[in-house]
């Protein structure tokens, strides 16, 4: 395959061009797919870093060759969000946090590649309930959900009040 005069299957090419590779890469102007918000994971970036700065070696007998060609990225911060009471939440907030999951949600379009029916997948397919694991993956998909609406989900506080069954606004 060769692109670009990037020739893929010629490792001499491959490590001349290994610098601009990994530059529009990390870039993220490059999507992996036509989703135009899929790109290569960071962790995939930094194990191709690695590779050049060792020397691109092609095998596990190839000599080291350690140094410094492109230099440790500059990651985006971790978002950090603070779950709200539902009750709690004011009216922006909530209209927020329901104009987000619409976004995501993409109501009344059947396309099965939107990014609520992706989600949907991975619960339906990969999440085991019933194990002892159960909370641990609960917990990252959850963190996943806030990841792809931008928004912290609020919980729903109901045991804090004994019982009291309230008329929520939501």
């Amino acid at each position: 395959m060769n692109a670009y005069f990037v020739y893929l299957d010629d490792p001499e090419s491959v490590k001349t061009w290994s610098e601009t590779i990994y530059q529009h890469l990390a870039s993220r102007n490059m999507p992996l797919t036509l989703d135009q918000q899929q790109f290569w994971p960071i962790d995939a970036l930094e194990t191709f870093r690695l590779w050049v700065n060792q020397g691109w070696r092609l095998d596990a007998d190839s000599p080291f060759d350690l140094a410094e060609r492109i230099p440790p990225p500059d990651l985006p911060q971790s978002v950090r969000r603070v779950r709200k009471d539902i009750r709690a939440l004011t009216f922006e907030e909530l209209n927020l946090y329901r104009a987000r999951l619409d976004d995501v949600m993409q109501v009344g379009d059947p396309d099965s590649g939107s990014p609520w029916q992706r989600y949907a997948y991975i619960h339906t397919n990969w999440c085991l309930h019933y194990q002892e694991a159960f909370a641990l993956w609960h917990r990252a998909y959850l963190l996943y959900l806030e990841q792809l609406i931008d928004c912290a989900i609020p919980y729903c506080g109901s045991c804090r009040d004994k019982g009291k069954i309230h008329s929520l606004r939501f």
